[in-house]
């Protein structure tokens, strides 16, 4: 300890295990005691739960979302943070904070240099223990911040499980029309990773890491230009967790593509537009009778598809689209084939369904060419009537293997 005679302060560091300590300061005039003054200290235990692992999703001015930082505090004072953000490529910090009394509140402040023409990022939170969701700031907008979820908080067990990424009705044309989606598992420490397609048929992949209130944060740039990105927020259900009883943030989600000329499908890019994440876990059937009981189609075999985007439609007759098919019956193998009778009779098609997972693959045969179709099975309560979303490749002129994107959807 020392004192500064100038200013009065006593200042200095006490490293001692939690208790009172019965510290006094004597005061001398030469040789001479003139008084003694009792400054008991109290060093509290360090609020064990604020060490752990959080992500936190940052978004701008207009809440749309730019980046995320994921923090680990493993000790008393230390933290650890990684930044990705549209644009730059990964950036790390690491610091140590300080305490305000009594509180289980860790003030952060993490300063990400520039990188890859990306200006410098400072993000600045305050995450308390005692809660599992923090907010804060950045220098472009704020920050929403969760605990990852440990202990009781995460499944039982390991889960099948599938996202569905829908923007909405789009022309096909100029912004994609197919619906995305990302098939994968959520295992025992609440992480989930998932293969699949953005709904402009770009392949995709996706690790995810449960928070403890049951959402997780979303974060891919699949393309080779990384202003483009898909990220955002979303409610996992039906895991089997404990039910959550505090107010968890809106899901939010939001997708970009920059123009790239290189690309095989809408080179000249999209603006961002917000989409909506489907969620729905997959209880494997052991037959195909099972599997189609579980979506709920007529007779357990047969289901009606709706196709819609990119010059294609089953459902508008002013469209000079091909006669497309309407209806797919499922045989024992899991095979899907057309069923309805249309005139003049639909375009050749081939295609199955996965019972271990609820994927679906197969091809038109369209006259500008094979059209791949692929999309994921949709078993969960909240999809109603709608038992399955993808999309079609749609061959058009260009480059060699160009194509525009059209949806598929399944119901019942």
């Amino acid at each position: 300890m020392k004192y500064n005679a100038t200013t009065g302060l006593l200042s200095g560091t006490i490293t001692a295990a939690p208790g009172t300590y019965p510290l006094s300061v004597q005061i001398y005039q030469g040789k001479t005691l003139l008084r003694t003054v009792s400054l008991p200290i109290t060093v509290l235990a360090f609020p064990g739960s604020l060490i752990g692992n959080y992500e936190a999703l940052l978004e701008d001015s207009g809440s749309v979302p730019v980046g995320v930082c994921q923090i680990s505090i493993t000790n008393a004072d230390q933290w650890t943070a990684s930044l990705l953000c549209k644009g730059a490529s990964k950036r790390t910090a690491k610091g140590s904070f300080i305490l305000d009394q009594g509180a289980p509140i860790a003030p952060i402040t993490a300063v990400f240099p520039a990188a890859s023409g990306a200006g410098a990022i400072t993000v600045q939170i305050s995450v308390n223990g005692g809660t599992p969701t923090f907010n804060g700031t950045f220098n472009g907008g704020s920050v929403l911040g969760f605990h990852l979820a440990s202990g009781s908080a995460l499944p039982s067990s390991t889960s099948n499980y599938s996202l569905v990424l829908d923007q909405g009705v789009r022309d096909g044309i100029t912004v994609p029309a197919g619906l995305g989606w990302m098939k994968g598992s959520v295992n025992t420490l609440g992480v989930g990773t998932f293969t699949g397609m953005l709904g402009d048929g770009m392949d995709s992949s996706l690790s995810i890491h449960l928070t403890a209130t049951g959402q997780a944060i979303v974060w891919a740039q699949p393309y080779a230009n990384k202003n483009s990105y898909f990220a955002g927020l979303v409610t996992l259900g039906n895991l089997g967790l404990p039910a959550f009883t505090g107010t968890r943030p809106a899901d939010r989600a939001w997708w970009s593509k920059a123009a790239d000329a290189k690309s095989l499908s809408y080179p000249n890019g999209f603006p961002g537009m917000a989409l909506t994440l489907g969620t729905s876990k997959w209880i494997t059937p052991s037959t195909a009778t099972a599997l189609g009981a579980s979506l709920g189609w007529r007779n357990n075999r047969t289901a009606s598809v709706s196709i819609d985007g990119a010059g294609l439609s089953n459902r508008d007759p002013q469209t000079s689209s091909p006669p497309l098919p309407t209806e797919f019956s499922l045989d024992d193998q899991f095979n899907l084939a057309t069923s309805a009778p249309v005139s003049p009779a639909p375009i050749a098609w081939s295609g199955k369904a996965s019972s271990t997972n609820g994927a679906v693959s197969g091809t038109l045969t369209l006259p500008g060419g094979a059209a791949p179709v692929s999309a994921v099975l949709v078993q969960d309560d909240p999809w109603a009537a709608i038992t399955g979303c993808g999309l079609i490749k749609v061959p058009v002129s260009g480059i060699k293997g160009s194509f525009k994107t059209a949806a598929f959807v399944f119901h019942q």
